[in-house]
């Protein structure tokens, strides 16, 4: 057996063979990685797609880190379950499950825009997209003959070109970029090409370890050449451990509001200062009243008078609006 390989073809046809430590760690981190970026990378490309994902500035941001939480905890269990078998369900085999980007190019243009009013129906589609799959999942091997390889496979190269598009936008600088001078910059496209032409060089011009380890070596190398040119900073690693939970920063109180509630209360905190003008003050109050619910004629016509009659600051104003305002 050559030194740089993992194992002969006769141990690697073996599921219960294991490298030797030294190989099977990095050949671990890699297989974790690999899983980590692909779960919650869909999740992270739809909240951009929706308008609250990273760079946006929008109130709705921690709906962001919420996704990643959730499809890190149920990419977990279902692989258990995969693993463990429940009853029927389960090929009790190690497979990694998690979120898909097959579905993705149905889902960018349901939530374009949208905010997190859209989610409800994104996941009630998901939700009945995989009922679905559970009950095709009993006859899949009754209809295997009508899905050859030559179909699986453009259905599969289908999905890569709808894809893209995102992976330009995201090597160019990503979506908080895009309309600034650093938008397809040549530091940005470069980045992405140092970590292309590492992992594609190892794979397919080397062998054993290197070719096998390419994934996690091209991104060693790209976060090396990211800090080496500014890019990446350690004051930005360091500070990101503080912002990576979306749950426990936040109060008991906040963390039952809805998006549309910590709109309200986001409306409710602007000072008076910015907003002297009282025509200012009522589309402000409006926009408070529609971030609880949809106000009726009368309800703006009392905010109208309120706002004109009393000049009262947003704080107040939204106090009036609704109740939730005051909490």
């Amino acid at each position: 057996m050559a030194q740089n390989s993992i194992g002969t073809p006769e141990q690697l046809r073996d599921p219960n063979y294991t490298p030797a430590l030294s190989k099977a760690i990095p050949l671990g981190i890699q297989h974790v990685l690999a899983m980590f970026v692909s779960n919650v990378t869909p999740a992270i490309i739809v909240a951009g797609a929706a308008g609250f994902g990273f760079g946006s500035n929008s109130p709705e941001f921690p709906e962001l880190l919420y996704l990643i939480q959730m499809s890190m905890l149920f990419a977990g269990v279902a692989t258990l379950m995969q693993t463990l078998t429940i009853g029927p369900v389960g090929a009790a085999l190690p497979i990694v499950q998690g979120t898909s980007f097959a579905f993705l190019p149905i889902m960018i243009p349901l939530v374009a825009g949208k905010g997190v009013d859209a989610l409800a129906a994104l996941f009630g589609g998901v939700l009945i997209g995989g009922i679905f799959h559970a009950l095709l999942g009993t006859v899949i091997g009754k209809i295997r003959f009508a899905l050859p390889p030559l179909v699986t496979g453009l259905v599969v190269t289908m999905i890569g070109l709808a894809l893209v598009k995102v992976g330009i936008q995201y090597a160019a600088g990503g979506v908080p970029a895009m309309g600034t001078p650093e938008y397809g910059s040549l530091l940005n496209w470069s980045a992405a090409l140092v970590v292309i032409v590492v992992t594609l060089g190892l794979k397919f011009f080397t062998r054993g370890m290197l070719s096998i380890s390419a994934v996690l070596i091209g991104l060693i190398v790209g976060y090396i050449y990211a800090l080496a040119v500014g890019m990446l900073t350690f004051d930005a690693i360091a500070s990101s451990w503080s912002r990576s939970a979306a749950l426990p920063s936040h109060s008991l109180s906040n963390t039952a509001l809805s998006s549309r509630q910590r709109q309200l209360s986001a409306f409710a905190s602007w000072p008076s200062s910015r907003l002297s003008k009282p025509l200012e003050m009522y589309q402000v109050s409006v926009k408070v009243a529609q971030a609880v619910k949809r106000p009726t004629k009368k309800s703006k016509a009392q905010l109208m008078r309120t706002v004109s009659a009393r000049q009262l600051p947003v704080s107040s104003v939204a106090s009036q609006t609704h109740p939730l305002a005051k909490t």
